[in-house]
């Protein structure tokens, strides 16, 4: 069972702006592969153009827009995403604890064809 106060889950289309922790840290190693151009764009935009909030908002806007689909793409995988996110719970968010969890849904994303 998922402790006090942390939600764990699949993510609907209307869920991106409430994903949780356990949510985000389940799907970490797939988002930094999916979404490693566009977080590369932004983060040559912000060494160019600075820190100020809007200087690099469509990079920025594309980096959100990339982690949506790619959580979306993750329901394929639900039982997985959902058995991690527990796990991940479960041990006090320990990677090293979770393996097994962590091995069958990168092995369910391996296995999908690319959107």
């Amino acid at each position: 069972a998922a402790r006090a106060g942390r939600r764990t889950g699949a993510v609907g289309r209307a869920g991106m702006s409430h994903l949780t922790e356990a949510q985000l840290e389940a799907a970490a190693k797939i988002i930094g592969r999916e979404c490693s151009f566009s977080n590369l764009a932004w983060y040559r935009c912000k060494s160019v153009k600075g820190d100020h909030p809007s200087a690099c908002a469509a990079a920025g806007a594309e980096v959100h827009l990339c982690v949506h689909r790619t959580i979306e793409r993750l329901e394929v995988c639900s039982t997985h995403f959902v058995a991690l996110q527990k796990a991940l719970d479960w041990q006090g968010f320990r990677r090293e604890k979770v393996h097994k969890e962590e091995r069958a849904l990168l092995d369910c994303w391996n296995a999908m064809s690319p959107p």
